[in-house]
């Protein structure tokens, strides 16, 4: 059985001075027992922004996490069974000293998805829904999945969930969940979507 244990980055951090090196310790020394496990950092950048000397951009407590990370990766314990893998938005302002092999050494990049990717997407989080007559899903996803060039999955999972929004507002008492065109452009003018781009 594979334990894992996902770790938002601020999620580490404390106000009492050597407690976010406790709270890595404690994370790295409980992987360890429960074996194989695997660790996942989600924004890696948040907790492990590259250290400066003098004054910057970091916090001391942003360089002792980072102190920790590197003696818990390197540390006398091994790590032996134990996989670390962390996520960012920015690979830029994650310290160096992280990124070399042996630590956060493989790095993957996932592209933002293409007209087909996203068309899957939309379809995905509409699946469910009723749609307006005239409406199908196949044009829905195809004119959308056109419009939204440049968008995450997040981004379409959002604009379809604010066009249901709209659409249970517009239902009023009545409850029926049926989206309209109208539903979608309103919520495209949320995410800053305008007709035709």
């Amino acid at each position: 059985m594979l334990f894992r244990s996902g770790v938002h980055g601020p999620e580490l951090f404390s106000a009492w001075i050597g407690e976010t090196e406790e709270n890595v310790r404690h994370l790295f020394n409980l992987a360890r027992r429960v074996a194989p496990c695997v660790i996942f950092f989600d924004q890696l950048d948040a907790i492990a922004p590259a250290r400066s000397v003098g004054q910057g951009p970091t916090s001391g407590a942003q360089q002792r996490i980072v102190n920790q990370l590197l003696t818990e990766l390197d540390g006398m314990q091994g790590l032996n069974q134990v996989f670390v893998i962390g996520a960012t938005n920015n690979l830029a302002v994650v310290d160096p000293a992280l990124l070399r092999p042996g630590r956060f050494g493989v790095h993957v990049e996932i592209h933002l998805p293409d007209s087909e990717d996203r068309a899957d997407i939309l379809r995905v989080n509409l699946r469910d829904v009723a749609l307006a007559p005239g409406m199908t899903l196949a044009e829905l996803t195809a004119q959308w999945a056109e419009r939204t060039v440049g968008r995450s999955g997040a981004d379409l999972a959002y604009l379809c969930q604010s066009a249901k929004l709209r659409a249970l507002d517009r239902a009023g008492d009545k409850g029926d969940l049926v989206l309209a065109a109208a539903d979608f452009e309103r919520a495209a003018a949320e995410l800053g979507l305008m007709a035709g781009n």
